[in-house]
């Protein structure tokens, strides 16, 4: 064990881990594979992946399985929004996906050294960054919208980014590209920070990809990333800088804000939710209409992450996911790093009822915190 200019470093694996290069490429192959949806072509390999990959650790090493208390505590949440709309796909499947891919993740790479854990993640990130860049340039270089109608709307309020968010070939706009970019630059910054020093440049990727997504919300969410990441007095001229161009962007979202097709929704969504709950039944409000409800009850898809989850599993089942995301915070600190951003980010876009692009990388950093805990009570 060593410290190194603020990052820890391991030297004894020990006897309970493995070693070997192919548990390695295991890893990073699973962290790649939670990004590989194909929206457009009909097929997302993820909802293959995952599973098989999840079945396996279930054959092959059954005793090394880890069930965390943050999982313990998402399940019931699970188990509310299946028994009010038992159908496994859309937000169903991508919910059970978020848990399984957890549990591999975490599971599989706590048998593995901080070095490999730490090597794995990073090859995983070159793939990723490699698939959302060629995604990024074929959507900037094919400016289009879902139908000429909303095309037309577009151009008449002057609104150019929004032809620049659904060329995407993998997901259903630029916003999911920006949630995965913005994902990987904290497990990135994470890196960096505790662990091993990672190039200047290549920690430029992922923010450039989030902001070439256009994604107000994700941008918002990596000035807050990089607000965690800095300390002493860099935070400071961070934070001055942060509040200069708050002023700037809350000029700029104003003068959009009465034709801003984003920011309507939202008031839509709250609008209904303000009308409509002396009409929702005591039952639908402590339990939800079943995940992915949400569009069949109020009309939209949900924007906001809390408001979505309040309609789909209802009070109880947001109690649930919020201690699971709270006990996170506490049972693996250094995690704040993604999971921050990422709330405030998915406050609002909607980030479905879950996602394994997001819950597989935190498993990752959770396994990293673990490891630095225990070389701290060394």
């Amino acid at each position: 064990m060593a410290l190194t200019d603020g990052r820890l470093h391991l030297r004894n694996r020990g006897n309970s881990q493995i070693s070997t290069r192919g548990a390695s490429y295991t890893l990073s192959f699973s962290l790649i594979s939670s990004i590989l949806y194909g929206v457009k072509f009909g097929f997302s390999p993820v909802y293959v992946i995952v599973p098989f990959l999840f079945i396996c650790l279930l054959l092959v090493r059954f005793l090394y399985i880890r069930i965390d208390l943050p999982t313990i505590l998402i399940l019931p949440a699970l188990a509310i929004g299946l028994l009010n709309n038992f159908e496994l796909q859309g937000s169903s499947t991508n919910f059970l996906l978020s848990i399984l891919g957890y549990v591999f993740v975490l599971s599989w790479a706590q048998r593995l050294s901080t070095e490999r854990v730490i090597n794995s993640a990073l090859l995983a990130s070159y793939f990723v960054a490699s698939i959302l860049i060629a995604d990024s340039i074929y959507r900037v270089l094919h400016p289009q919208a879902p139908t000429q109608e909303m095309r037309d709307v577009i151009e008449d309020r002057g609104q150019w980014f929004y032809l620049y968010k659904f060329g995407t070939q993998m997901f259903s706009d630029s916003n999911t590209t920006a949630l995965i970019s913005l994902t990987w630059a904290a497990v990135v910054e994470y890196i960096n920070k505790y662990s091993r020093h990672v190039n200047f440049y290549y920690r430029l990727v992922f923010p450039l990809i989030t902001l070439f997504t256009f994604s107000r919300s994700a941008i918002v969410g990596l000035a807050i990333l990089y607000l965690f990441s800095m300390q002493g007095k860099k935070r400071l001229v961070y934070v001055a800088g942060l509040l200069g161009s708050g002023v700037i962007l809350f000029n700029w979202i104003t003068l959009l804000f009465e034709t801003d097709g984003s920011a309507t929704t939202k008031l839509q969504f709250l609008d209904w939710l303000l009308s409509a709950h002396e009409e929702i039944q005591t039952l639908h409000i402590l339990f939800g209409y079943g995940l992915g409800s949400t569009e069949g009850v109020i009309g939209i898809f949900g924007h906001n992450i809390l408001l979505t989850l309040l309609i789909d599993i209802g009070l109880i089942g947001l109690f649930f996911v919020l201690c699971s995301v709270l006990f996170s915070i506490i049972k693996y600190p250094t995690t704040s790093v993604l999971i921050t951003p990422m709330a405030v980010t998915s406050l609002s876009y909607f980030l479905y009822d879950g996602a394994p692009f997001f819950t597989m990388p935190l498993a990752l950093l959770a396994v990293l915190d673990m490891q630095r805990y225990q070389l701290r009570a060394c």
